[in-house]
């Protein structure tokens, strides 16, 4: 007889929300409140019971039905026909979304907390008495705070044995020695099962999955101030703080220089342009000279080395661009195919108006900054713009120093990627794969937009060239 087939008898009280029934009114009475508001709850203060291990890796759990759902996701095994399962996990799926799982600890918890297909409200929230964050749980304000506004002489610090990495959180340490320290014959790989993408976390790889996932089978999460949507919650907060005023954002400033910003990401990056060369940790790529700070960089450098076929391409719907990068083609659809006149960033000195933030910022850094300069130590070069220095450093590189970027069909080698692509572009395009750019004033036409804006400030404005 199925739990259904129970629920549906007389004197049986079923709960609207979830798979649970009970025959005691009372029973279902503190069932409920589970779906409708936060109880204090108590946790035993020891617990000296042996743990559930997995026989395949070092996977414990105090639940015998976490450890069958490790088992069932992981190692491929069919519970149906392990003579060592007593019984069979039922599934629980969500009414509002495509969310299933065989845990009901975690179904509950999707509920209560993270689907927002459904109506669900609570009436009472755990409120921080510093900034605007609210939470349904306990736990998340507790982590909140400690996160957030607790000073670092008053943390318990997790530290690192190989480096000088330290965390709050226990689980952070062991993933970051996982990435950073493990052998790579020693760590449980986690596979994606539709391309050659590969994670040492089972949680990257299941945030890797959603990109294989149909537009219309996907959870997405929407902002209410902007059309925009997300796939992932974590970035619908990030980027719910962009519509806040300047007096609502809790700012996090750099100790070392001036610097701040509303994401404490951005100011952990931000600070490793501080650190003394001997405590920088260098990511090096296993295939090239190539090295970077950022684990994020090295990951977008790594997709340079895949087969085309191996790579998942990112197309325009309006023109031949490709890219392996979806920010890429968010940057490119901004650049290039929405109008001056809908561009969000506007000047406040001038009629400029620009498709990114970072060009408005560069616009008003060259046109109407009158702060310091940033000076050549070895020529008379200066600018007003720092990346502009970096660039211009360059120049002064010995041969052996300069990462060359090399055609793969001619002698022709270059400092500048952006070089390397206009030479393949003009050089070794087939003239029908070529989109091609035409003057809208003469007959002019050209493979390269700089070729077409040096046309049209030549040709066309009474402008020369320096």
């Amino acid at each position: 007889m199925t739990n259904s087939d129970r629920a549906d008898k007389k004197n049986v009280h079923k709960c609207k929300l979830c798979p649970y029934f009970t025959k005691f009114a009372f029973s279902m009475g503190n069932h409920k409140k589970r779906h409708c508001s936060v109880e204090k709850t108590f946790d035993c203060e020891r617990n000296n019971l042996e743990p559930y291990s997995c026989k395949n890796c070092d996977f414990k759990t105090n639940l015998v039905l976490l450890l069958h759902e490790h088992t069932e996701k992981n190692h491929s095994i069919n519970l149906k026909d392990d003579k060592r399962v007593s019984q069979v996990l039922q599934n629980y799926t969500c009414r509002y979304c495509k969310f299933e799982t065989y845990s009901s600890i975690h179904w509950l918890k999707h509920v209560q907390t993270r689907c927002c297909g459904g109506q669900h409200k609570h009436d009472e929230y755990y409120k921080c008495e510093q900034c605007l964050y609210k939470t349904v749980h306990r736990s998340n304000l507790s982590r909140h705070l400690k996160a957030m506004h607790t000073a670092d002489d008053n943390i318990r610090w997790f530290r690192c044995f190989e480096c000088s990495f330290k965390t709050r959180w226990k689980a952070t340490l062991k993933q970051h020695t996982t990435r950073r320290h493990k052998a790579a014959e020693n760590i449980e790989w986690f596979y994606c099962d539709q391309c050659p993408f590969r994670a040492k976390i089972s949680s990257n790889l299941k945030s890797h999955k959603r990109r294989h996932l149909p537009a219309e089978t996907i959870q997405w999460y929407y902002c209410d101030s902007c059309p925009t949507r997300f796939k992932h919650h974590s970035s619908l907060k990030s980027h719910k703080i962009q519509h806040l005023s300047p007096d609502a954002v809790r700012w996090f400033y750099c100790d070392d220089c001036p610097f701040k910003t509303k994401y404490y990401a951005d100011l952990k990056t931000h600070r490793m342009r501080h650190l003394p060369p001997k405590d920088v940790q260098w990511f090096h790529c296993t295939r090239c000279t190539f090295k970077t700070k950022y684990t994020s960089a090295l990951t977008k450098h790594n997709m340079l080395h895949l087969a085309p076929e191996a790579v998942k391409w990112y197309s325009c719907e309006e023109c031949p661009f490709k890219s392996r990068l979806s920010c890429n083609l968010k940057t490119h659809a901004k650049l290039k195919h929405l109008s001056t006149g809908e561009a969000r960033y506007r000047c406040e000195y001038c009629p400029f108006r620009a498709n990114r933030k970072y060009t408005l910022q560069q616009h008003e850094l060259a046109k109407h900054a009158t702060g310091e300069k940033f000076e050549c130590s070895k020529c008379p070069y200066k600018t007003k713009v720092k990346k502009l220095l970096s660039k211009h450093a360059k120049v002064h590189l010995a041969p052996e120093e300069i990462r060359w970027y090399e055609c793969d069909k001619c002698a022709h080698k270059t400092k500048k990627r952006s070089s390397l692509r206009l030479h393949q572009i003009t050089k070794h395009t087939d003239e029908k794969d070529i989109k091609w750019l035409g003057c809208d004033q003469c007959a002019f036409r050209t493979k390269t937009s700089p070729q077409l804006r040096q046309h049209v400030r030549v040709k066309h404005s009474g402008i020369t060239k320096d």
